[in-house]
């Protein structure tokens, strides 16, 4: 039987009953509770497996996998360092109020979220038009947008220009903004990895 009839059929049986005052504290009826089991013992006979199993010993293995998980936690221990000291710095080190340490700290990751599409539209512009392949733009943009050459020069360099406050929140939105073409990089591989 299927979830979606099972469930009005419950609210139906179990609307019939007499309200009382603190309905909502007591038992079901057993009629209620005779349906519901019925049916759980007809989806509990139902063979619920996909067919196939996890290759958990062939991913073990695989090389390209482990580089993937590896890229995943280099670049989120980033994102969340990034996000968690931001606003600290902001409010210490621009000695920003606290309303605009909230509106300044929110600004990277908001034009982040933005170059995230963008990067994922010009990836999907450079593999449709053939101008590169596909494993050139993923390593483009992994290099691009894993700190190895912009970001990591752009946040090393904060120190040397924290006396301009408008500097400094340039510096920071552009890090972001190109750490997010590692998203169309090396954060999409898994698709490239999966099965067909």
């Amino acid at each position: 039987m299927n979830l979606s009839i099972a469930i009005p059929a419950m609210v139906n049986n179990t609307a019939a009953a007499p309200s009382k005052p603190n309905a909502s504290a007591e038992w079901p009826s057993t009629d209620s509770q005779d349906y519901w089991n019925e049916t759980l013992k007809q989806f509990k006979a139902m063979d619920c497996s996909p067919g196939w199993s996890l290759p958990i010993r062939a991913m073990i293995k695989s090389l390209p996998l482990w580089a993937i998980l590896v890229s995943y936690f280099c670049e989120y221990w980033l994102f969340y360092t990034i996000m968690a000291y931001t606003p600290t710095y902001i409010s210490s080190v621009l000695q920003a109020n606290l309303r605009d340490s909230g509106i300044l700290s929110a600004l990277p990751f908001v034009v982040g979220c933005i170059c995230i599409i963008l990067g994922g539209l010009l990836a999907d512009f450079l593999l449709s038009r053939k101008i590169l392949r596909l494993i050139t733009i993923r390593k483009l943009f992994t290099a691009i947008g894993k700190g190895v050459l912009f970001p990591s020069v752009i946040l090393v360099s904060l120190p040397w220009v924290r006396s301009s406050h408008s500097v400094t929140m340039t510096f920071l939105v552009l890090s972001s903004a190109i750490s997010s073409f590692c998203d169309s990089g090396a954060l999409v591989n898994f698709l490239d990895i999966a099965p067909r």
